[in-house]
C-alpha cells in the first residue's frame, strides 16, 4: 500500500512541468503588448462565435472542440479548418497565445494557470439580454483591437431587430428535455419579448432557468411550445417531456427553434427573434 505522503496529484506533475517551461519558453509570461493580439485562443463556444465575427481568420490560434458542431454554434461552417482545443492548460500554452477568451465557467484551474504565465484571459458571463450581447461584442472587439468592427456588428444587430415587423401578441414557453425552461432574466426571455411573445414561464414566476413542472405549464396556457433541435432525438426519458399529449394539444402546437440561435448571446439571436415573430397568433 502506498503511503499518502509519497503520492502526488496528476495535476501537480503538470504544473511542475509547466513551471520548468516558464524559463525555457520565450513567449511564456508575455504581457499584452501595445499591438493587438495575433494568436487568440477561445475556450468557450460563445466566444468562439464572437471571435469568428470580429477577427481575421489568421489571428485565431484555436477554438473549442465544439465550434464545428451545428447544433451548438451558428457559425459552425466558418469554424471548419481552425485548430481546436479541449481546454487544458498544456495544449493552450503550446499554442503560444497572446490572448485567451473564456467563459466565467471555464475551468478555474486553467484560467488561473494561464494568468500566472502572463497570458491575458478575458472571461465573459452568459448573456441574459440584448444589452449583454452588445456589451460582450464591444468587450471582445476592444480586447482584440477591432473596436470599429465591433460597433459595425452592434449596429447591424440593432438594425436587424428594428426591421422585424410588428406582430400580434402571442404567448409561448421554451421547453427542453426533462421539463427545463427559461423564465425572467434569460436570453430566451429577451428573444421572446423582442418577438412580441409573452413568456408564459416568466409570467408564472420562473426566475432564470430551471425546472418548470408540466402542471404549471398547462395552467399557464401558452399558445406555443417552443422546443429545440439540440439532442431532440436523444433516447432518454427526459426527451419525451415535450412530446406529452397535453403539450401537443396547445393551440399553436410545437415550434422547433434551432438550438444554436439561443445557446449563446450574439447577432445570430436576431434570427431567433425573426422566427418566433413569424409564428401566427392563435384564437
Amino acid at each position: 500500500m502506498k503511503s499518502p505522503a509519497r503520492s502526488r496529484p496528476a495535476h501537480g506533475w503538470i504544473t511542475f512541468g509547466l513551471v520548468l517551461c516558464l524559463s525555457a519558453c520565450p513567449w511564456a509570461g508575455r504581457a499584452m503588448a501595445d499591438t493587438p493580439p495575433q494568436r487568440i485562443v477561445s475556450l468557450n463556444t460563445c466566444t468562439d462565435q464572437l471571435l469568428l465575427m470580429l477577427a481575421r481568420r489568421e489571428r485565431i490560434a484555436a477554438l473549442t472542440y465544439l465550434a464545428t458542431r451545428q447544433e451548438i454554434s451558428s457559425l459552425w461552417r466558418e469554424a471548419r479548418g481552425i485548430p481546436q482545443v479541449r481546454g487544458s492548460a498544456e495544449e493552450i500554452l503550446m499554442l503560444q497565445p497572446d490572448l485567451v477568451l473564456a467563459g466565467i465557467y471555464t475551468t478555474r484551474y486553467t484560467r488561473k494557470l494561464l494568468e500566472q504565465f502572463g497570458i491575458p484571459v478575458i472571461s465573459l458571463p452568459p448573456a441574459n439580454d440584448f444589452a449583454d450581447v452588445r456589451r460582450h461584442i464591444r468587450q471582445v472587439a476592444e480586447a482584440i483591437g477591432e473596436e470599429k468592427r465591433g460597433e459595425v456588428l452592434v449596429a447591424a444587430f440593432d438594425e436587424d431587430l428594428a426591421q422585424l415587423s410588428a406582430t400580434a401578441p402571442r404567448s409561448g414557453v421554451f421547453y427542453r428535455n426533462g421539463g427545463y425552461s427559461m423564465g425572467r432574466d434569460t436570453l430566451s426571455d429577451a428573444v421572446m419579448r423582442a418577438a412580441n411573445m409573452e413568456n408564459a414561464a416568466a409570467v408564472a414566476g420562473l426566475e432564470g432557468s430551471g425546472f418548470f413542472p408540466l402542471e404549471r405549464l398547462v395552467m399557464a396556457r401558452p399558445d406555443w411550445l417552443v422546443t429545440s433541435d439540440y439532442k431532440r432525438d436523444a433516447p432518454t426519458l427526459g426527451s419525451r417531456s415535450p412530446r406529452h399529449p397535453v403539450l401537443r394539444a396547445l393551440p399553436g402546437g410545437e415550434f422547433v427553434l434551432p438550438g444554436n440561435l439561443t445557446a449563446c448571446g450574439g447577432p445570430w439571436n436576431a434570427r431567433a427573434v425573426e422566427l418566433l415573430a413569424g409564428l401566427p397568433a392563435v384564437d
